[in-house]
């Protein structure tokens, strides 16, 4: 299973400045001595790449990505490959890290083949660990990982101790996201001991944050404090803020997870106040989502809805920008065409009015007038047709997205942990909420998706069963199984797809039988289809459709999932299909398959 990505650092930084102290003075000076060069003098181009390094340090991206551009096009004129290849390799980097991939790795793989031809194995060594950090960001790990080890052989060769520690760190973070810490710990200490030996606080900083994530992965939270605190203490004494902010996520995560919330406040106003200063944009919309969860586990509904807000409005403003705005253009297009539709039906209803009463004296004129007035309709209606068809999905989606995670749950669970408190069992109650948070993290993170991969849809249920098993005293379990090579981290299914049937099977099946409850959800590649089989032992329908609760309660289900599947075919063409029967004596009990198409991400 796949872990977030909770330690996102420009792996670059590293390469570039990690033991630089970004220093106003300093900044202030590069950019005299930049300004009173002129193009043709080839000092100019590195003092526009130290600037630039200066002020990525700092967190000013916007002139940092300005200078390196200036950087790269004066290395172009003058035709001068190493300086082309420096320049390419920093604005690659930076704008990775704005998650501007396409471009990115357009500059970086450009700086990797100068390197190469110039023989600069060390430069070439950077570019592919850089190339690797924008790979890391678009979560594709094992390609990312390909890249890393390319870069650590080069370095294993020279003998350069300090860039294999910085790989050797960045790998072992990369095998934690991919869900193998024990490999992730061997790299990553490897990695700490060489920047120890060193000196060098920066690295010793980024070792310790990634060995707090491999410790996470291990479900260490007192370890992975541990480090996350020890690395903030670095960071301060260093006045590396941009770490800071991370460090403050991480540490305000792991308290929020123990249940310490005072603590786990504390860290992340630090951190929301550090990356407001710096104006670390992606970097305070980590943190807003972080409040969002703390106040939702603290059942601060209204905060938490806040502080979501927030979260989407910086996620929007640094990864989205343009689509956002080209969203805006069309909602404004529509809302204005719903206007002017809203006037003419008016319109045409004085219109009609106006005829039935002028009928008799004008039966001719008003048969013309009518005329009109269906040309004018059949007119309106072809060219709203397809405002029409995106009006009725964004309602099926929002009734949709309403009935992914039944209301009643999150409040009766929310009432098993009061109940676990009061018989006294912390413990029992602590694993509860942890479960009960992540499955709500995991609820707001694929609000806006229309697709998740397999291996997040598994995690979504096992956790939704654990809590439900949980609930009802653990009068049924369950099982999930896959057949055939199923590759979970690439196969993509529509986001909740499975949660209502299974809700069904659990509230109107399981929940009535008072032992030995049994649901399986079996996974199986046939062709080009994955077929998802989900049965319960319950009581079936027919005996739960005697409940009124649970007769609208299924059918509501059942009419949105057949609307969902319908408007996935007129939109991608997505042609998915779904039976449900009763299994026949002697087996009790509901069955549900799916038939998927396979889509890869």
């Amino acid at each position: 299973m796949k872990q977030l990505n909770r330690i996102i650092f420009g792996l670059w930084m590293l390469f570039s400045s990690a033991a630089l102290q970004a220093q106003q003075p300093a900044i202030d000076s590069l950019q005299q001595v930049a300004t009173s060069l002129s193009d043709t003098d080839t000092v100019k181009i590195q003092t526009l790449i130290a600037l630039a390094s200066l002020q990525t340090e700092q967190g000013n991206y916007k002139d940092a990505i300005i200078n390196c551009k200036e950087a790269y096009r004066l290395a172009k004129e003058q035709n001068r490959a190493f300086s082309t290849a420096d320049a390419a390799m920093r604005l690659g980097s930076l704008l990775g890290d704005q998650s501007q991939h396409k471009e990115a790795l357009g500059y970086l793989q450009e700086s990797a083949r100068l390197y190469e031809k110039l023989n600069e194995r060390k430069g070439t060594a950077r570019a592919l660990n850089n190339i690797a950090a924008v790979y890391q960001d678009m979560k594709d790990y094992k390609q990312a990982i390909n890249y890393m080890f390319r870069a650590l052989k080069i370095m294993e060769k020279l003998q350069e101790p300090f860039p294999i520690a910085i790989i050797t760190g960045n790998i072992g973070n990369l095998y934690n996201l991919l869900g193998q810490p024990d490999k992730a710990l061997v790299y990553v200490e490897r990695s700490l001991a060489l920047h120890r030996q060193l000196g060098n606080k920066s690295g010793e900083a980024y070792a310790l944050n990634f060995l707090g994530g491999v410790y996470e992965k291990m479900n260490k939270t007192s370890q992975a404090l541990k480090y996350y605190l020890e690395a903030l203490e670095i960071e301060k004494a260093l006045g590396n803020r941009y770490l800071m902010v991370f460090s403050y996520n991480n540490i305000g995560e792991k308290y929020m997870e123990s249940g310490n919330y005072a603590l786990a406040e504390q860290y992340l106003e630090d951190g929301i106040k550090e990356a407001k200063q710096i104006g670390a944009v992606r970097e305070l919309a980590r943190l807003y989502n972080t409040y969002a969860m703390l106040d939702s586990i603290r059942q601060d509904f209204r905060s938490a809805f806040r502080w979501h807000r927030l979260h989407k409005q910086y996620s929007d403003s640094v990864f989205n920008t343009e689509r956002s705005k080209q969203v805006a253009e069309l909602q404004a297009a529509f809302d204005l065409e719903v206007k002017e539709n809203e006037i003419q039906a008016l319109e045409q209803e004085a219109a009609i009015q106006q005829l039935a009463l002028d009928r008799r004296n004008a039966l001719l004129a008003g048969s013309i007038i009518i005329a009109v007035l269906l040309i004018a309709v059949v007119y309106i209606f072809l060219n709203n047709k397809q405002l029409r068809t995106r009006y009725d999905l964004l309602l099926a989606q929002q009734r949709w997205r309403r009935a992914q995670m039944n209301p009643h749950f999150f409040f009766n669970a929310l009432a098993a942990v009061q109940d676990v408190m009061v018989k006294d069992e912390p413990k029992k109650a602590g694993n509860y909420i942890a479960k009960f948070s992540r499955l709500m993290r995991q609820t707001l993170e694929q609000s806006e998706k229309e697709f998740t991969t397999l291996d997040d849809e598994i995690v979504m249920l096992t956790n939704y069963l654990d809590l439900q098993k949980l609930r009802f005293g653990n009068k049924f379990d369950y099982v999930i199984e896959q057949n055939g090579n199923l590759e979970t981290e690439e196969l993509l299914i529509p986001v909740m797809l499975l949660q209502p049937l299974v809700e069904n099977a659990v509230e109107h099946g399981l929940k009535n039988i008072q032992e030995n409850g049994l649901l399986r959800i079996n996974f199986t590649l046939n062709g080009d289809q994955l077929i998802v089989v989900v049965e319960d032992n319950g009581v079936g329908r027919d005996e739960a459709a005697k409940s009124k609760s649970a007769r609208g309660h299924v059918s509501m289900s059942s009419q949105i999932l057949e609307s969902r599947l319908e408007l996935l075919q007129k939109q991608s063409g997505y042609k998915a299909e779904v039976r449900i029967e009763d299994k026949t004596a002697p087996e009790s009990g509901t069955k549900a398959t799916f038939f998927l198409p396979i889509k890869h991400r």
